[in-house]
């Protein structure tokens, strides 16, 4: 698909669900399990609130269950492959994408 071979995935909005664990988990397995059938591989996979800050810059207390990095530190270690350095591409997102129901 588009020559993606991993990204990184965000779930927005863990505010919302009281920073649900069991949420976070069911909902990355679910589009996880989407992904694999299309070829792509998640790379990080980072529970976030965009309104509060949670995990962008640095790690939240509400989601101490996580963990992994913040999402700056995420693209601070991720090394681009000599081959994507000429064809960048960036997708808004503009929608909110509901699994399983």
């Amino acid at each position: 698909m588009l020559g993606f071979e991993k990204v990184i995935t965000l779930y927005n909005k863990m505010d919302k669900v009281d920073y649900s664990e069991s949420k976070f988990l069911n909902i990355k397995s679910k589009l996880e399990t989407f992904l694999s059938k299309i070829g792509i591989k998640p790379y990080s996979s980072i529970p976030i609130s965009s309104k509060k800050g949670d995990n962008i810059v640095a790690l939240s207390k509400e989601t101490q269950w996580y963990k992994g990095l913040s999402f700056v530190q995420v693209l601070d270690e991720y090394k681009i492959q000599e081959n994507d350095k000429s064809e960048f591409i960036r997708f808004p997102v503009q929608d909110i994408y509901k699994f399983g129901r």
